[in-house]
C-alpha cells in the first residue's frame, strides 16, 4: 500500500507513473490518495482511465484546496484507504522511484528482520529532489543532526549523503519516505486530530513509531 498526500501537484501524476513503471511487480502496488486541488488542478490519476488495468489498484479522496488541514491530517486521510496490504509506503507526491524498488525495499525489510536487528524495522531517509534525481548517480543519505528550534521542540537538519552503500540506523523517519510493514498501521496509527500540524510531524512520529 503507497500512500501520497498531494496538495495542488502538477507533478503527482508523474509519480504515479513512475511508482507503477519502476516496480518489479506493478500489479502488487495499491495506492491511496489524497489529492487537495482546485478545479484547474491536473488530477492525479487523469492517465489511469476505464482501458487501464491498474485503475482498480488506486483509490483517492478528492478534496477541495480550501478544505485541506495540512500533510499530517492527509496523511491520516490516506491511511484510511489502507485495506490491509503486506507493506506500507509513504511517499510525497512529488517523487521518483528506481527500477525495482518494490522488491528492494521489500528484502532490505527482509534482511533487517533475519538479521535480528528489528522485527519491526522501518526503512527512511530524505529521497533526492524532483529536479536533481539521477537514476543512475543514486547515494545513501543519513539524518542524524539535531537540535531544539526556536520553540523548544526538537528538530533536525536535513539528510547528508554518506560514502556507504550500506543500511545505517536512524534516530528520525521522515514523511516522504516511510517503508515498512503494514502492520505499522495497527500498531502506530495516524492521528485525525492533528490539523495544521507541520513542523513537528516528523518528530511526532518517529517518537510514536520507536515507542
Amino acid at each position: 500500500f503507497v500512500s501520497i498526500a498531494s496538495y495542488r501537484d502538477d507533478v503527482c501524476p508523474s509519480t504515479l507513473e513512475s511508482l507503477y513503471e519502476m516496480a518489479n511487480k506493478p500489479e502488487n502496488i495499491f495506492v491511496g490518495i489524497c489529492q487537495q486541488n482546485t478545479q484547474d488542478d491536473i488530477d492525479c490519476i487523469f492517465n489511469y482511465g476505464n482501458d487501464n488495468k491498474l485503475k482498480n489498484n488506486i483509490s483517492i479522496i478528492r478534496l477541495n484546496h480550501h478544505e485541506a488541514k495540512g500533510p499530517t491530517w492527509a496523511r491520516y486521510l490516506c491511511s484510511t484507504l489502507y485495506n490491509n496490504e503486506t507493506y506500507f509506503f509513504q511517499i510525497d507526491s512529488h517523487t521518483k522511484l528506481v527500477k525495482g524498488w518494490d522488491t528492494k525495499c521489500i528484502n532490505m525489510i527482509k534482511s533487517l528482520k533475519a538479521s535480528g536487528k528489528s522485527q519491526n524495522p522501518v526503512l527512511s531517509h530524505y529521497p533526492a529532489a524532483w529536479d536533481s534525481f539521477n537514476q543512475n548517480n543514486i547515494g545513501v543519505t543519513t539524518i542524524c543532526k539535531s537540535f531544539f528550534n526556536e520553540r523548544n521542540m526538537i528538530s533536525f537538519l536535513g539528510a547528508e549523503f554518506i560514502n556507504t552503500n550500506e543500511m545505517q540506523p536512524s534516530p528520525y523517519v521522515a514523511g516522504g519516505f516511510l517503508f515498512c510493514e503494514g502492520k505499522m498501521l495497527n500498531d502506530v496509527p495516524f492521528d485525525p486530530t492533528l490539523d495544521y500540524l507541520f513542523v513537528g510531524e516528523e518528530i511526532l512520529h518517529s517518537i510514536r513509531i520507536w515507542t
